[in-house]
């Protein structure tokens, strides 16, 4: 076994906000927790090294969450825990569970009322509702008319329960198209409620619109989706915070022209395109108004190039901090990453997008037994193609002066003291597999 010191850095150019406000973190080596934790020392299996694509997921970033932790105009949809399935709003009165995960009709707006949560459908404008024998969807008349409900934990599930009937939503799990009323105590009732999301950090680093996706994904997110207007205010909050006029956001046409998504896969369900937004073949990468201008209105939406123009951009999420970890153990870069990544999801070489955080790097590597450290800097793909190996963007750099490096010579180390050669803190290239050295690792956590 070896001990490996973990250090947890606040990024110092995200800002997070929430609806009650902002929360910046520190941002130099002083504000960070240090804390020790065993490692095990044993070497994995060398493994091949992780593809640095990025595919989107296709269903969206839905976070399940319980009706207490939500609030008036979250979007979610209710998803029966054994069938799979969505409930969704026919548009015709009457519900149904259906698998098609981009179907705006799963959608629902939350509504708060004096007796329980409503559920108003994004495509429809209906309320979930409920009768004496089945779920259905209709326009509120009263207080009392079925329309409102409350969650309810019933062996080791969730159910809604009818405000007004005390009954619950069941779907049939054989045919997973039924849904009817009936007991809440029966496994066929129970539910989760699963949100887009509604917290977004700013990031305010000028990158290209695919740097700025690489970026949110190398944090375990994706740029900004925004659900309606709410979600929309907060964005264009963060992105009037930022050094430009505009930020980057998920919105995108690459796939299709003139068919826009979400890159997260999340369905659009709300639109706030300016009055003459731009657009066209090649232009194809979502940007938000951050202040208003005689070309867009504030907070409303536009196309730009994806590789052309370095802007801010929003991700989804609450703000993520970069967790770095230590271990000193001698191997070589490749047998390291392996390591790295063995020790859980998200984790690979240490990626470094700011001199704080290099300080922070620089300092653990002081603490091991070599003077240098490999790190997730590479150009293995292509001889001068900087790389990180999590996929991240080359938004920062700190090479020494007479970097050593040339063909063969592909993997990044960081200086942990002054020497002759090279100095403290700096990175220079050295072979893959030739010398073993200490590492270390990171990987994205929650503020």
């Amino acid at each position: 076994m070896t001990i490996s010191k973990r250090t947890f850095l606040p990024l110092s150019l995200l800002v997070s906000i929430a609806a009650i406000g902002c929360d910046a973190g520190p941002d130099s080596l002083d504000d960070a927790v240090l804390e020790a934790e065993l490692v095990d020392g044993e070497m994995s299996s060398s493994e091949a090294m992780a593809s640095n694509e990025l595919a989107a997921p296709q269903t969206g970033e839905h976070t399940t969450v319980s009706l207490d932790g939500l609030a008036e105009s979250d979007i979610v949809r209710i998803t029966h825990g054994e069938a799979g399935a969505f409930i969704h709003d026919d548009g015709d009165g009457t519900v149904s569970a259906s698998t098609t995960t981009d179907d705006p009709a799963n959608y629902w707006e939350l509504v708060d009322s004096v007796y329980g949560t409503q559920f108003k459908n994004v495509a429809t404008g209906q309320y979930l509702k409920t009768s004496t024998t089945a779920c259905k969807t209709g326009s509120i008349t009263g207080s009392g008319d079925g329309a409102s409900w409350n969650e309810t934990l019933v062996n080791g599930g969730v159910t809604l329960k009818n405000y007004k009937r005390s009954t619950c939503c069941e779907v049939d799990s054989a045919s997973d198209t039924d849904i009817s009323t009936g007991n809440c105590h029966s496994p066929d009732s129970l539910m989760r409620v699963e949100a887009l999301p509604r917290e977004f950090f700013l990031v305010d680093i000028d990158v290209t619109a695919h740097e700025a996706q690489d970026y949110c994904a190398s944090l375990g997110t994706n740029l900004a989706t925004i659900s309606n207007e709410n979600t929309n205010d907060l964005v264009a909050e963060l992105c009037e915070q930022s050094s430009d006029v505009l930020c980057y956001t998920g919105l995108n046409d690459e796939v299709s022209e003139g068919v826009n998504a979400w890159v997260d896969g999340s369905p659009m369900i709300y639109e706030n395109w300016d009055a003459t937004p731009q657009g066209g073949n090649g232009i194809d990468c979502g940007t938000i108004g951050a202040t208003q201008q005689s070309w867009i209105d504030y907070g409303a939406w536009e196309y730009g190039y994806c590789d052309a123009v370095p802007r801010p951009f929003i991700c989804n999420g609450p703000r993520m901090v970069r967790e770095y970890v230590l271990v000193d153990i001698d191997m070589t870069a490749t047998d390291a990453q392996a390591h790295c990544q063995s020790l859980g999801d998200d984790y690979d070489l240490a990626t470094i997008t700011s001199q704080a955080e290099n300080d922070i790097v620089a300092a653990l590597c002081e603490q091991s037994s070599d003077v240098l450290c490999y790190i997730g800097l590479n150009d293995k793909v292509s001889e001068g193609v900087n790389e990180w190996t999590d996929g991240a963007p080359m938004v920062f750099e700190n090479w020494d002066a007479t970097p050593q490096g040339g063909n063969n010579i592909d993997c990044g180390t960081i200086g942990a003291t002054q020497q002759s050669w090279i100095d403290y803190g700096a990175w220079e290239y050295g072979y893959c597999d030739a010398v073993p050295r200490p590492f270390v690792c990171s990987h994205p956590v929650p503020a």
